[in-house]
């Protein structure tokens, strides 16, 4: 091995070191009230209509700034764009902590919405674009399936211990949260390099922006393949989006689960979405690294969210509830990975923002159907009805031309 050799593999392992040491502590960070939202929500006084509502103020608000926060990364640096999102992120969480009221909930999603905007994106940018200077050109499959480990295990040890703290005050996780990633803020604001950014003709910041997200939507809707796969994520996050509120109300209502059993089954959650990102690289070696594979992998998905609203009986229920979560693992390294090697580096962030966006569209129409369904049927009922349109959507994205020469790529 070479002297040149030695030292692209020595920087690569430093950035993928920092890049997974960022995930790991910004996922523990924000994980703290994971297993205790929708209670904490309930206990200012709010119904699962309203709950639902709240999260659709912050699914619209992220599609209406993920575009310009999206150029603002490509245009003033990823860095940047993700100390900010830290910054904001944690103002949000502490205004959570004094809320006492809707309006308060809606005012702290508000100004989550705008920190995960500018987060969105970003770090993935800046790890794809420090990699390739570094003159890496393997696969990036590895590395966000290790992304996902490492964001997993942060969320483990954030909401494991955020429903222990809940049991003593269910406002103290968002105080934790808060100071936890203003640290993480602080850190990347040390510790990451900003990319080089692409020449651009000298024009105001706000036409910058504007014609960055114009040629980024632009992309994203000209290359078939792209669009495949981003309108599927879509379809998967508003399936998904119900569930992943209402599974603490269900336990706790109806299994009379406490906030440190729901820090339990968080545990199981992360564990099974890690399983699913191991199991990934299966679903590549059966069914190619294409659309297929992330199509595929979403069987496992519509099965665990059917099985979860047709049991009653705690274990099979939460056996079901685990199966979906490792199909949601399995496709999370397949699309990344698909999306990451066939977009240009210099709007690499902003379409990306466009495909967070267009998961957020996703996620806003699959609260407020299963909102309206939990509320006036059952929570089961929303789940089952929730599993058969993903079981249904599965076969007619396999039938899809894709852009990439038919529909079995």
């Amino acid at each position: 091995m070479t002297m040149k050799q030695i030292e692209l593999r020595r920087r690569v392992r430093r950035l993928v070191w920092l890049y997974l040491s960022l995930s790991f502590a910004f996922s523990m960070g924000h994980a703290f009230f994971f297993s205790t939202y929708s209670l904490y929500l309930m206990s200012k006084g709010l119904d699962l209509l309203q709950i639902n509502v709240v999260n659709c103020v912050f699914m619209v608000s992220v599609f209406l700034l993920e575009i310009p926060t999206g150029a603002y990364a490509d245009l003033f640096g990823r860095k940047r764009s993700f100390v900010a999102g830290c910054f904001v992120l944690g103002l949000s969480m502490a205004t959570y902590w004094i809320a006492d009221s809707f309006w308060m909930c809606i005012v702290a999603e508000l100004l989550a919405a705008l920190g995960t905007a500018l987060h969105s994106g970003s770090m993935e940018a800046w790890i794809v674009d420090s990699m390739r200077l570094t003159g890496f050109r393997g696969s990036l499959h590895a590395l966000f399936r290790k992304e996902r480990y490492a964001c997993e295990t942060g969320i483990v040890v954030g909401a494991f211990t955020g429903g222990y703290l809940a049991g003593y005050d269910l406002a103290l996780p968002w105080i934790v949260a808060a100071v936890a990633i203003w640290l993480v803020g602080l850190w990347a604001a040390h510790a990451m390099q900003e990319t080089p950014l692409a020449p651009r003709r000298p024009v105001s910041g706000f036409e910058s922006m504007r014609q960055v997200a114009r040629d980024s939507i632009d992309y994203g809707v000209r290359h078939k393949g792209i669009l495949y796969v981003v309108l599927f994520g879509s379809v998967v996050s508003m399936c998904c989006q119900g569930m992943n509120m209402q599974w603490q109300v269900r336990l706790a209502n109806d299994c009379s689960f406490d906030t440190q059993h729901l820090g339990w089954v968080f545990v199981g959650v992360s564990g099974c979405l890690m399983l699913g990102g191991r199991l990934s690289s299966l679903f590549a070696s059966r069914y190619g690294t294409g659309r297929r594979a992330i199509v595929m992998s979403q069987c496992v998905t519509a099965v665990g969210i059917i099985g979860a609203g047709l049991f009653s009986s705690v274990v099979p229920m939460l056996g079901a509830f685990f199966v979906h979560e490792i199909g949601r693992g399995a496709m999370g390294p397949l699309k990344r990975a698909y999306t990451n090697a066939r977009i240009p580096s210099s709007t690499r962030a902003t379409i990306l923002s466009f495909d967070s966006m267009i998961l957020h569209v996703g996620a806003f129409f699959g609260l407020l159907s299963s909102g309206f369904v939990a509320n006036y049927w059952s929570i089961s009922v929303a789940w089952i009805w929730s599993g058969l349109l993903l079981a249904i959507a599965i076969p007619m994205f396999l039938l899809l031309k894709n852009g990439d020469g038919g529909a079995r790529q």
